[in-house]
């Protein structure tokens, strides 16, 4: 029974307003996701180059890693765009069919638009991210 009132009390938090912090806390775990995000791009194009055979630059390492850490952080941002905009699109056409009634769209297609989207996403993520030439 304690397990079911402390699920009662974790659920009624998460609707109770915060005034103490949230913006700082919000900015704070933003910034990590990013971090932590485009650390993990930076060390799959690390990983991809060792795979293809590739050396590393001659030129200024900081140069280079300030670079990387830039380009990683944009395949972050371009992800995510990429993800929401594939999400915008299956509501606004379910919503579209759903206003007009045509029953054009079945309610299972979001799934795997989805799907495919971010398999798109990934595998051009795998083109672009080493700095081997990829051939398709």
């Amino acid at each position: 029974m304690d397990v079911v009132a402390l699920v009662r009390d974790m659920i009624e938090a998460i609707d109770r307003p915060t005034d103490s912090g949230s913006l700082l806390l919000t900015i704070v775990a933003l910034l990590a996701l990013l971090y932590s995000a485009s650390s993990f791009f930076f060390q799959l194009r690390y990983a991809l180059n060792r795979i293809w055979g590739v050396l590393p630059q001659a030129s200024s390492q900081t140069k280079a890693v300030i670079r990387h850490r830039l380009l990683s952080f944009l395949v972050v941002l371009a992800l995510g765009l990429v993800l929401v905009a594939v999400a915008l699109v299956v509501v606004v056409g379910a919503w579209l069919d759903s206003w007009l009634e045509l029953g054009l769209l079945d309610a299972q297609l979001g799934l795997p638009a989805f799907v495919l989207a971010t398999a798109f996403v990934f595998a051009v993520f795998y083109k672009v991210l080493p700095d081997a030439d990829v051939s398709c």
